[in-house]
């Protein structure tokens, strides 16, 4: 597929995603809720919150599609999740071109890994992460790196490898 056509097949999904959103948003906004009727009341929030996770979790093909997402993910104030921050941190950074997030800093991640219970062992050349299975936050800490996170943390790591 080539790249402008990816992009249309990106724009299509998201725009009929956006659709999806504004219909649920549509029948919870004509709902009365002196029709006094439970089940359709929580039929409709969870269309529109079925709605709202199916948004977010499409890439922003422009900086328009970007806004609606945190648009939707900031209405009523409510707080922004993890998932749906990542993935407006994502159309960010791949929208703008950037590679490395500004604010990662390998050694602040490694410290917090290792007072985390991780560990950082050395394999020859390699520095290798490793944790108990038991050890969720460790284990997630490693899970949620990004790509360009591991390059980061790998650079940082071979430059420093006497403290690893």
């Amino acid at each position: 597929m080539s790249t402008n056509s990816s992009a249309e097949y990106a724009a299509h999904h998201f725009n009929d995603a956006l659709r999806l959103y504004r219909d649920a948003h549509r029948e919870m906004a004509v709902w009365s809720p002196a029709e006094d009727d439970d089940d359709e009341s929580e039929r409709k929030a969870d269309a529109l919150t079925a709605a709202e996770d199916y948004l977010l979790a499409h890439n922003a093909p422009d900086w328009r599609a970007l806004l609606a997402k945190i648009e939707v993910a900031s209405l009523d104030g409510r707080l922004i999740g993890h998932k749906s921050m990542d993935d407006i941190k994502a159309d960010i950074m791949r929208l703008a071109g950037i590679d490395r997030s500004p604010t990662f800093d390998p050694f602040i991640w490694a410290n917090e890994f290792e007072y985390r219970g991780g560990s950082i062992n050395r394999k020859g050349d390699k520095a290798v992460l490793s944790c108990s299975i038991d050890n969720s936050f460790a284990n997630r800490m490693m899970r949620k790196l990004k790509p360009h996170e591991r390059e980061a943390l790998a650079d940082y790591l071979a430059a420093n490898r006497e403290e690893a």
